[in-house]
C-alpha cells in the first residue's frame, strides 16, 4: 500500500500522539520528504518495513510512534514552505518539526522503558534531525544512545542461525547505521 494511502487511512485517532492536526496529505507529504531527502540516503530507517508497519499501526521492530514522530521531524525540514502548525513558533520558519521532535522526546522514557529496534531508528532518526539544525552536541548525545541500546540488544555479535531471514537483515541493518551514521553525520557537518 503506498504511504499515501496508508496515511490517509491512519489519520484518525489511531494517531492521537500527533502533536498538531494536519491533513493527510501534509502527513504524507513529510513521510515522503523524510524518505526522498534523508532516510533513504542514510538507510536508517527501511521504508517499505516502515510504510507496511504504519499502515497496520501496530509497535512492531520498523514502527513505533516514537519513530514515526522523529520521521515527521526530519520531513518537516524539508518542506520549502512550511505550514505553521508544524513550527513551534509560526512566524519563524526554522523552528519546522519542533513540534514533533519535542512530542517524541515526550515518549522517550517509556520508548526505553520497553525498546525494540525501533527505538534505536528513532533515536538515530532524531540524531539526523538535531545534525541537520546545527545542535551536533545534542544529536550526538541521541547517537550515543542509540549504540548503548543497539549493545544491549546484542547486535553487535553474531547473529545466530535460528533468526529468520529478515530478522537477521534488520539486525545487521540497524548496527551498521548505528556504528557508521555518528561518523559520517560528524563529515558531512564539517562542509
Amino acid at each position: 500500500m503506498p504511504i499515501e494511502a496508508a496515511t490517509t487511512e491512519l489519520l484518525s485517532p489511531d494517531l492521537g500522539f500527533l502533536p498538531v492536526s494536519m491533513s493527510a496529505e501534509l502527513h504524507a507529504n513529510l513521510i515522503r520528504l523524510a524518505f526522498k531527502w534523508n532516510l533513504n540516503t542514510t538507510r536508517v530507517v527501511e521504508q517499505s518495513a516502515f510504510e507496511r508497519d504504519l499502515a497496520s499501526g501496530q509497535r512492531t521492530q520498523d514502527y513505533s510512534p516514537f519513530l514515526h514522530l522523529a520521521v515527521l521531524a526530519v520531513g518537516s525540514r524539508y518542506i520549502p514552505s512550511p505550514p505553521p502548525e508544524i513550527c513551534s513558533d509560526a512566524h519563524d520558519p526554522e523552528t519546522r518539526g519542533v513540534p514533533f521532535l519535542r512530542a517524541a522526546l515526550a515518549l522517550l522514557t517509556s520508548e526505553l522503558a520497553r525498546p525494540k529496534l525501533s527505538t534505536i531508528k528513532g533515536l538515530m532518526t532524531i540524531a539526523l534531525h538535531l545534525a541537520g539544525v546545527k545542535q551536533l552536541h545534542t544529536g550526538w548525545l541521541y547517537s550515543g544512545l542509540a549504540v548503548r541500546v543497539a549493545q544491549d540488544f546484542g547486535l553487535h555479535r553474531d547473529v545466530p542461525e535460528s533468526y529468520d531471514q529478515a530478522t537477521r537483515m534488520g539486525r545487521r541493518q540497524t548496527l551498521h547505521v548505528t556504528s557508521s551514521l555518528p561518523l559520517s553525520t560528524t563529515l558531512l557537518t564539517l562542509f
